[in-house]
């Protein structure tokens, strides 16, 4: 059963609102994925293997529930990965990469 449109949009509103407090504070890896990405799944073990490393959150972002912060942050291909220092974007990776060249891109 689904949620009226108006409890739906709240839903979402709420998920955004815990999405930008989380990307706000501190050093933090934004996955920007879709649920539908081949590539996504693929990098996801890499990510959290380099999240671990160097102490890292993850917030993720699916980018067809999360339009807003998507837009936002000009996200035009998934996966796409953003290393935030303080709201400040440290550096972008897209596509999945093998550990090493992740690290590398994100300049960690």
């Amino acid at each position: 059963m689904s949620l009226p449109a108006s409890e739906e949009r709240a839903k979402l509103s709420s998920q955004t609102e815990d999405l930008k407090k989380a990307i706000v504070t501190g050093k933090v890896l934004v996955d920007f994925y879709a649920d539908w990405c081949g590539p996504c799944h693929a990098v996801e073990p890499v990510l959290k293997k380099v999240a671990e490393e160097y102490g890292l959150p993850i917030v993720k972002v699916n980018i067809d529930e999360e339009r807003e912060i998507t837009e936002e942050f000009g996200v035009s291909s998934i996966p796409t990965i953003v290393y935030l220092v303080e709201r400040e974007e440290m550096a972008r990776s897209t596509g999945a990469l093998p550990k090493t060249k992740l690290v590398e891109a994100l300049g960690l």
